[in-house]
């Protein structure tokens, strides 16, 4: 006999369980009504211990709270830097990963746009093939090469953060945050 942490439907935890070893002593037995039932078997007991390890929640009890979309959060994240946190309920989180994009994406426009001034024209910032970069070209690459590795950073947290909510979500019922 097994039991599990929380209610199914009001995440509260349960009362006593059913003697299902015991039949139900309550009822008259009628053999007319009663058929083979192919699930009746001790392993598929509703009550069944390991039932509730593998599957917090029947297959019929419908979830408190719905879950998180992977794909949407990776989506928005794709557009919007620090939205799919938002969506997976990281809302400060998120809100601090979309003004560190916003502001590290001025920053690398700023330094486009010097290392253009200071070059002449950006297209043709490369006169002479011998012309070895400057310090500021060089920076702006690898700041441009991290601002690319933060973008995939969220995106992939993001759907991280999901993952995590719907799996909290389905083994206590309730939200993780």
């Amino acid at each position: 006999m097994g039991t599990f942490r929380f209610c199914p439907v009001c995440g509260n935890p349960p009362g006593p369980q059913p003697n299902v070893n015991q039949p139900d002593m309550t009822q008259a037995y009628d053999p007319s009504q009663t058929s083979p039932l192919p699930n009746a078997s001790p392993q598929n007991n509703f009550y069944n211990n390991n039932y509730y390890q593998n599957n917090p929640y029947p297959n019929n009890s419908p979830l408190p709270y719905s879950q998180k979309s992977g794909l949407l959060a990776v989506i928005l994240s794709f557009f919007i830097m620090g939205v799919g946190q938002m969506y997976a309920g990281r809302v400060a989180r998120g809100i601090g990963i979309l003004f560190l994009g916003i502001f590290l994406g001025i920053i690398f426009v700023i330094l486009i746009f010097a290392m253009g001034e200071l070059s002449g024209f950006y297209p043709t910032a490369y006169k002479n093939s011998s012309q070895n970069p400057s310090g500021l070209e060089v920076f702006t690459i690898i700041f441009g090469i991290g601002l690319i590795a933060l973008w995939i950073w969220q995106m992939v947290n993001a759907y991280s953060l999901c993952h995590k909510y719907n799996q909290y979500l389905l083994q206590y019922g309730r939200p993780p945050w």
